[in-house]
């Protein structure tokens, strides 16, 4: 009895796993991460998750095996070895498995799919745009100035205020709380 809870456990474990290094894997994918250069570390914890699937599978199979008539000395083995203190470790996994995939699919509920790891080259992208955007208006109000287009710097300078708090409102959903930025460096 015990070997076949083992089995039964490994197996779910398995399934909970691959589930996991699919939804990640298609997730990467579909945002063009699905590379160590793009974003090393959702890759690397796809290959994590998915490596514990195939741990999973291959223990429950190897188990497995003799039941359906293939000669299997190891899964006898395996067998043989197994105590009732066994029984819980590849459930817990299962289980811990289980409460990822509810936790992400809450997450993605309520704030829509976020990403699994930061996505550096987008970080990179949306600072260099802030920064371009930022800087033309701030330049352009400056040479207003310098040109005596008082009224035309201030209108410049409104609209690139504006700008920066809307893209700063899509960066950070939410209201912001007074106490909430700690800064590293002096502004």
């Amino acid at each position: 009895m015990v070997w076949q809870l083992v089995t039964f456990g490994n197996l779910l474990t398995a399934l909970t796993y691959a589930v996991i290094a699919t939804l990640m894997a298609v997730r990467l994918h579909r945002t063009e991460q699905l590379s160590f250069h793009a974003n090393p570390l959702g890759l690397a914890m796809t290959l994590v998750m998915a490596t514990v699937a195939i741990r999973g599978a291959w223990g429950g199979l190897q188990m497995l095996l003799p039941s359906i008539g293939v000669e299997n000395e190891a899964g006898l083995a395996l067998r043989e070895a197994l105590t009732f203190a066994s029984v819980p470790l590849p459930f817990v996994a299962a289980a811990v498995g289980l409460l990822y995939l509810g936790l992400r699919r809450r997450a993605d509920a309520e704030t829509g799919p976020a990403s699994l790891y930061p996505d550096r080259a987008l970080q990179r992208q949306r600072a260099l745009e802030i920064n371009d955007n930022i800087v033309q208006g701030l330049l352009a109000a400056r040479e207003l100035d310098g040109l005596g287009r008082d009224d035309e710097a201030r209108v410049v300078l409104d609209g690139t205020l504006q700008q920066a708090q809307r893209m700063m409102s899509e960066l950070v959903p939410g209201e912001v709380q007074p106490g909430s930025l700690r800064r590293t460096t002096p502004a």
